[in-house]
């Protein structure tokens, strides 16, 4: 049994290495084959197959996965330590209990969510619901299996999933990042090629976007390697400090970041990672090039960047910002030149998101290909360190 399970986790570890949009159709089908061939006891266990996005609740003492595969979120409880107390999850959401796994829309329902954020004031757990084209807002001070949805953003009611555009629509929505001075909402809305600004002090079902970046209006969808325009966005970090936000730009293999103290529609960025210039878009493996980089999160002035193709976490100073900065530190490699894949306490295999305890000081990676997260304490970052705990179906 156990067998049959790592082998469905190495086959689904290169998954994510094709482009978001181009082989959305071979994603689906390929997840769907995988899901499909896991047996029941397989598909009910209380712990993820590929665990994607991650949010830590630093009052409560929990951590929220993305179980994309199940359709789900599982919530596992912390220790003082901060770290998981088993490998068991004591809660899920978007199923009514842990044998469920279909994917539908409702209110209680999830349908391939990839990333989580978690508004600790609130006590507002935003998920983006891939496949409902959709964000789900969860009121998680009463948090139960089941747990229903409070509000719908991208849709008009609960009960659509279509894909649009407009001030109002998503298609795909990929990450979340949050400005908590402003309360300000950022989407990385993928198949709009776009990210929308959300105000969120008057939340409502439908909620009209206040500001789009990456686009002149609400309407257009287009691509572009330019100053304001993206391909595929697919990870968004919000730096409070200076009022930054750091934008993955998927299919360019580069990050844009826009000084948002003046938010306006079709605000170009200030300077970019990855390339030299705004108009590259070549992917690379060194210490100012990427490829595909899937998350991003930022903590005591350094930007932790997952390097997914590449097998890597990189580490900026972002201190001194410019135009093609190169990285202080590689995680996951011994060195800047490297991208092999591997299995042990300081190696991944296809990273694919980040989350910062900020509390603990401690660096979250979701290692998809291991069907693990792995725990780094990042007061002090180095190259090539360990981890200090893997969370994983075998512990």
């Amino acid at each position: 049994m156990l067998i049959a399970f790592l082998l469905v986790v190495v086959g689904f570890g290169s998954l994510y290495y094709i482009t978001l949009r181009d082989s959305k159709a071979r994603l689906l089908d390929e997840l769907n084959n995988i899901s499909n061939n896991l047996n029941e006891n397989e598909k009910i266990l209380d712990f993820f197959v590929q665990p994607t996005g991650m949010a830590v609740d630093e009052n409560d003492g929990l951590l929220y996965v993305a179980d994309t595969i199940n359709n789900r979120i599982l919530v596992f409880e912390l220790g003082e330590d901060g770290l998981p107390i088993d490998n068991h999850s004591d809660y899920v959401i978007g199923q009514k209990s842990f044998t469920g796994t279909s994917g539908d829309i409702g209110s209680k329902k999830t349908n391939y969510p990839y990333n989580l954020l978690l508004d600790e004031e609130s006590n507002y757990l935003y998920v983006t619901d891939f496949h409902n084209n959709r964000v789900l807002v969860f009121n998680t001070t009463n948090l139960h299996n089941g747990l229903e949805a409070s509000f719908v953003l991208g849709q008009l009611d609960f009960l659509s999933r279509f894909p649009t555009s407009g001030v109002d629509g998503l298609n795909n929505p990929f990450d979340l990042s949050f400005d908590i001075n402003r309360n300000y909402l950022f989407v990385a809305d993928n198949g709009n090629n776009r990210v929308l600004v959300y105000n969120t002090m008057n939340l409502k079902n439908g909620l009209e976007a206040s500001f789009v970046l990456g686009q002149d209006n609400f309407l257009e969808t287009v691509t572009g390697t330019t100053k304001y325009n993206f391909s595929d966005p697919s990870a968004l970090s919000f730096d409070e400090k200076n009022n930054y936000l750091y934008v993955g730009d998927f299919d360019n293999n580069r990050v844009l970041i826009y000084d948002t103290t003046n938010l306006q529609n079709g605000l170009e960025a200030s300077f970019v990672l990855g390339q030299d210039d705004f108009t590259g878009s070549y992917p690379g493996l060194s210490r100012d090039t990427f490829n595909k980089p899937y998350d991003l999160d930022i903590f005591s002035d350094n930007l932790f960047l997952v390097d997914k193709n590449n097998n890597r976490v990189l580490v900026f100073n972002t201190i001194n910002l410019e135009n093609g900065l190169e990285a202080s530190f590689v995680l996951g490699q011994g060195a800047f030149i490297d991208s092999f894949s591997g299995s042990s306490i300081s190696r991944f295999d296809g990273p694919f998101a980040l989350e910062i305890d900020k509390k603990n000081q401690r660096l979250l990676v979701s290692d998809v290909g291991n069907n693990r997260i792995l725990f780094f304490n990042i007061d002090k970052v180095e190259s090539g360190q360990k981890s200090v705990y893997s969370l994983e179906f075998n512990k």
